[in-house]
């Protein structure tokens, strides 16, 4: 899982609760990326660099995040102005893991506190498209039906390649040096800044067009090249390519790294919390969340071997009737926390559960034991299926076929 999926997954989501005067270290920690690492995240600068078993690696994850900032040019020391709106920022950390789940690196970003910006004097615009997930899982169709190379590249720093056209100025980071009775101005986005997701996307588009590629009216996330099979997906800082060749392959390596500081991961196997499994043989495509749906299930109190089995995610409708004055009451916050986490599942890999769910969503604001023991049941079904994944494969004529409803 890679950087902000690195708050699994997602940058936008770590963004919208950076955005909130209400963000607390407990909700950005639960962005983390989880593995099966033993490893707990910290919440504060502090607890990361006294942490007793991970401090050193924790502080070397610090310094590569400052270096890489400074190296960039992300800001210039200034002094202090009397009126000047100070931002401060926060440390969000997490592990970065492999596919299988193993430890690859410790992560550490310097974030923004977004919220403390002020409309007209420091920003302005904000909003910045994602790739739509069914537009990913076409993408992931054609790959395995064309049998095309597709290689995942990351953008290091992504946000602060894009420079800034207001005047924002940081009080002092923790652990950043800064001389008494400066503060920081900030040259190029930072991650929190609530134009830093549209000036990088901006950024971003404009060099593929100027590249080659043309821009999907359907969705502002998929790029392709006139008369060729390259396709490319742009999500944050992440590229799926895919193109018939290695050839081209090594031609958009170059042209992306001549622009960007860019690593190449190669062939995909994990995007956005999505394990990606090809079996090019048989021009075949796997899609699952099971690492994501463990952390989920372990943390709601449904561990392996110790759950009953489900076969079906709902028995009939009797725990689906509305809640009535004489009905138990049970946590709201919990309830509504084990909905949200499941709705990630839905959307990505788990079509199988989205009628249990979609019905159980409709009682977030009142929900009873009822409700809450259908919500269990469903994931003791999950936990039953947690190997289940989705299969893009090849049948016959290779013709892509879409069902539409009516309107």
């Amino acid at each position: 899982m890679d950087e902000e999926e690195k708050m699994s997954n997602l940058a936008k989501a770590m963004i919208a609760i950076l955005d909130s005067p209400e963000n607390d270290d407990t909700e950005l920690a639960l962005l983390a990326a989880k593995h099966d690492l033993d490893i707990p995240i910290p919440r504060t600068y502090e607890e990361a660099i006294d942490d007793p078993n991970y401090g050193p690696q924790w502080k070397e994850a610090i310094w590569e995040e400052i270096n890489s900032l400074v190296a960039n040019g992300t800001w210039k020391e200034e002094l202090r102005l009397e009126h000047a709106n100070l931002v401060s920022t926060k440390w969000v950390f997490t592990v970065k893991g492999n596919p299988d789940g193993t430890l690859e690196r410790f992560k550490a970003r310097l974030v923004a506190r977004g919220f403390l910006q002020v409309y007209g004097e420091d920003y302005t615009d904000t909003f910045a498209p994602t790739v739509r997930m069914d537009t990913l899982r076409i993408f992931l169709a054609l790959v395995a039906a064309e049998d095309l190379e597709c290689n995942h590249f990351d953008i290091k720093n992504a946000f602060t390649k894009s420079t800034l056209k207001e005047r924002i100025f940081l009080s002092k980071p923790k652990g950043v040096p800064v001389r008494d009775g400066y503060v920081l101005r900030v040259l190029r986005s930072l991650y929190g800044l609530k134009q830093s997701a549209r000036d990088w996307n901006l950024l971003c588009r404009d060099y593929l067009l100027e590249i080659g590629f043309k821009q999907s009216l359907a969705d502002p996330c998929l790029f392709t090249v006139p008369g060729t099979k390259i396709i490319i997906l742009v999500y944050v800082d992440d590229i799926l390519f895919a193109a018939p060749s290695t050839t081209e392959v090594a031609w958009f390596d170059s042209k992306l790294s001549q622009r960007f500081k860019t690593k190449n991961l190669g062939g995909i196997s994990k995007v956005l919390g999505i394990r990606i499994t090809r079996d090019r043989k048989n021009k075949t495509i796997y899609l699952d969340q099971e690492q994501y749906l463990d952390s989920v299930l372990n943390r709601f109190g449904i561990p392996a071997g110790k759950h009953k089995s489900k076969k079906i995610p709902l028995s009939d409708y009797s725990q689906l009737r509305p809640a009535g004055p004489e009905d138990i009451r049970v946590n709201e916050t919990l309830y509504q926390q084990m909905i949200g986490c499941l709705m990630y599942a839905i959307v990505h890999t788990r079509p199988d559960i989205a009628f249990t769910l979609g019905k159980l969503s409709q009682h977030l604001k009142d929900p009873v034991e009822h409700h809450m023991s259908a919500l269990k049941n469903l994931m003791r079904y999950l936990r039953s299926t947690i190997t289940y994944r989705l299969k893009y494969t090849i049948h016959g004529n290779p013709l892509l076929v879409m069902h539409s409803d009516a309107d």
